[in-house]
């Protein structure tokens, strides 16, 4: 999956405050870019952060390396580790967790996360996820 359509999907489902129902927008994306590749939330920072999602956005994406900065930044805004963006692994886990914080929301719970998973690889996080998004509504109060 490309940058763009990892950070659309951040987009749609990360809520601003867990819980919520605001989402964060272009501009929350814009200014934490700002911040991270210019250090300030100036104009001309927020000209240039435009400028990198527009190119990041594009075919040839953001680098892994050149780009960490602002790739840190948007993981501590959308609170997932900055490998989301780059790491397919790390990009299927995270969208596990957001479905089951949406299911959990569903039914009625509210998932705070970050969940720091770092001793366990990615797809064992995943497979715990999937499992609990199989524990039926009945048992909603297990969860």
């Amino acid at each position: 999956m490309a940058f763009a359509a990892r950070l659309d999907v951040l987009l749609a489902e990360v809520p601003v405050v867990p819980g919520g129902t605001a989402r964060f927008g272009t501009e929350d994306v814009v200014r934490a870019v700002a911040a991270a590749v210019d250090g300030g939330p100036g104009r001309e920072a927020r000209d240039v952060a435009r400028a990198w999602l527009a190119a990041a956005r594009g075919p040839q994406g953001p680098s892994p390396v050149d780009d960490r900065p602002a790739l840190a930044a948007l993981g501590a805004l959308f609170r997932v580790p900055p490998e989301y963006f780059s790491d397919d692994a790390v990009a299927r886990a995270v969208q596990q967790g957001l479905r089951v914080a949406r299911e959990a929301g569903r039914r009625g719970f509210t998932v705070v996360g970050p969940c720091r998973t770092r001793p366990l690889p990615p797809a064992a996080v995943a497979d715990i996820t999937a499992n609990l998004l199989r524990v039926p509504d009945d048992d909603r109060d297990v969860l």
